[in-house]
């Protein structure tokens, strides 16, 4: 069966855009599941200026799965030395979950447990191998990977480029799961095959790519160079199978599959 990848133009309107998605994805299956809760992993790894999902499509998205009866969860460990509990309450994602009546899951304040990385031997018998081969994640995620036959799990992540990984859309936004300590050691050529890692203890029911703008080089783009380093696409990229919402994200970019290792 063909994987199918919406776009839709948020230039009439976000709320607009995000029911143009959403009226695509259920002519592919139900969006809900039986327990009706759904999970939502925005791009929360800062308040730096154009580093996270735009608080306005989350809203939108939480707004038209509310409506549906959905009970809403966001969720995020941001990236390291930031608590999300402040990055949320900066970004205006806290305002929007109260506003909304969304639960907030800080991923960062949670118990764990011990996953290994499989991708590659350790390398201390692999010289390229893995120096840390072990990660740990946030009882939520280990219970929503406990019930995917009940549970929705929505990816939201910021169309955006990334200086290790190409770019960083849907299977990168999931490194927030890992917890802080154990993403810095292999954040070099192993990171790819890591993230690989990641995807396949946990994918997303849907991903939906944030690209009202766009980061067109690095995920921190200086404030000086943000005319140059900042353009507006005014879409949102949405699909079941996250690796082909990547795709095209990377797409947007002019990037090919030989550009994304």
């Amino acid at each position: 069966m063909m994987t199918e990848v919406f776009i839709a133009d948020t230039k009439m309107g976000v709320s607009k855009a995000v029911n143009e998605i959403f009226s695509n994805l259920i002519k592919t299956g139900p969006i809900l599941k039986s327990s009706k809760e759904v999970y939502i992993k925005v791009n929360g790894i800062d308040s730096k200026k154009h580093a996270y999902t735009s608080p306005e499509v989350l809203k939108d998205v939480i707004k038209y799965l509310g409506d549906k009866g959905a009970k809403i969860n966001v969720m995020e460990n941001s990236t390291q030395a930031n608590m999300t509990r402040i990055v949320f309450a900066i970004t205006g994602f806290k305002e929007v979950c109260d506003e909304t009546g969304a639960s907030i899951v800080y991923l960062d304040e949670e118990d764990t447990e011990i996953f290994e990385f499989k991708g590659k031997p350790s390398a201390k018998d692999k010289s390229k191998g893995y120096n840390l081969k072990t990660f740990r994640l946030p009882k939520t995620i280990i219970e929503i990977m406990k019930n995917r036959d009940s549970i929705t799990y929505i990816n939201l992540p910021k169309l955006k480029t990334h200086s290790m990984a190409g770019v960083t859309l849907g299977i990168k936004n999931q490194w927030g799961f890992p917890q802080h300590a154990d993403r810095g050691k292999d954040h070099n050529y192993n990171l790819h095959s890591k993230l690989v890692d990641v995807y396949e203890y946990i994918k997303p029911d849907l991903t939906i790519i944030d690209g009202i703008e766009g980061t067109i080089h690095g995920h921190y783009p200086p404030t000086a160079w943000e005319d140059r380093l900042v353009k507006n696409f005014n879409i949102l990229i949405g699909g079941r199978d996250t690796l082909a919402v990547d795709v095209v994200g990377a797409r947007i970019f002019g990037l090919t599959l030989d550009d994304v290792p």
